[in-house]
Formats: C-alpha cells, sequence, structure tokens
C-alpha cells in the first residue's frame, strides 16, 4: 500500500478517504432556558450535528402540544360557530314561516290582497298603495293615542294646579281672618 505524500500514492485506493474522517469536537454550549448544557458535535468541515436528541424531542414535543392546544380551541371555535350558525338558520326559517302566514292572513282579511288573475303590475300597486294605507292608519291610531294620553295628563295636571290654587286661597283666606 502507498503512503501518503509518495509519489506513487493514489487517493482512490487508500482505504481511509478524507472525506469519510470525521473529526468530531464535542463542546458543551449553554441552551437558553435549561439548565444544563447541550452537546453538540461539529464535524471538521465546520458543520454542526444536531443537538442532543432528549432536548430536540422536549422541544418537538412542547410544539406539537402546542399546536394540538391550538387545534383543539380552533375546532371548539368551528363547532361553536357551526351551532350557531344552524341557530340562525332556524331562526331565518321561523321568522320566514312567520312572515308567510302574516301575509296569507292580510290576503285573507283584505279583498285588494288576494290572489286574482289579471294584470300583476296593477295588482302589485294596489298592494302597494293598501299596505300604505294599513301603514297610515296604523300611524293615525298611534298619534290618537298619543294625544289621549297627553290629554289626560294635562287635565291631572291642570286638576291639580287648580287643587294647589284652591289650597292657597283657602290659606290666604284663613290667614286673613
Amino acid at each position: 500500500m502507498a503512503e501518503v505524500g509518495r509519489p506513487d500514492h493514489n487517493p482512490s485506493q487508500s482505504p481511509v478517504r478524507p472525506s469519510q474522517c470525521l473529526l468530531q469536537i464535542v463542546r458543551v454550549v449553554q441552551a437558553p432556558g435549561t439548565q444544563c448544557g447541550v452537546r453538540r458535535a461539529e464535524q471538521a468541515s465546520g458543520g454542526t450535528a444536531k443537538a442532543g436528541s432528549r432536548f430536540d424531542h422536549r422541544e418537538d414535543r412542547e410544539k406539537r402540544e402546542m399546536l394540538r392546544r391550538k387545534y383543539e380551541e380552533w375546532h371548539h371555535k368551528e363547532e361553536e360557530l357551526r351551532d350557531q350558525n344552524r341557530q340562525q338558520r332556524q331562526r331565518n326559517k321561523e321568522f320566514t314561516t312567520e312572515v308567510h302566514r302574516l301575509q296569507q292572513e292580510m290576503r285573507d282579511k283584505d279583498p285588494l290582497l288576494a290572489p286574482r288573475e289579471g294584470d300583476t303590475s296593477e295588482r302589485g300597486e294596489v298592494v302597494q298603495l293598501s299596505w300604505e294605507a294599513n301603514e297610515l292608519r296604523d300611524q293615525i291610531s298611534r298619534l290618537e293615542l298619543s294625544l289621549r294620553q297627553k290629554d289626560k295628563q294635562l287635565t291631572e295636571e291642570v286638576s291639580r294646579m287648580q287643587q294647589e290654587l284652591r289650597q292657597k286661597e283657602a290659606d290666604l283666606t284663613g290667614r286673613r281672618a
């Protein structure tokens, strides 16, 4: 076998190639957040080997646990949103059913709203005018009620003031006598 440095030396026939030789230098490095050092093996080429597997597994486990918690929170929120959406759809369905029922009652009570054959645009105008008339009737009813309440309040206030006036006149008359 040829020796290194001799002219007849052939590196491809050498039993140990330089690229296969790894010079490992072991250093102790303080890892942030740990109480003990982390050993790292550095290759002669300047590359570094992985940190001790015990520490890698702990970090991986912590990351997996954090991701699992986040996934559970997300999944829980997703379920809550699905429930809320389901409930909202149910309320919308009930509301729509109630609206249709009320519309049918209105059609049954008001002959102008009853379905009939003929021009739909004319029917639409009649429906619109009927709704507006109903709205005006409601507004008038509310105003009348409000006026009656105000009138009652004013009447009570006038009565109270007249009572006070009579009381003061009586006091004044009593002092003069």
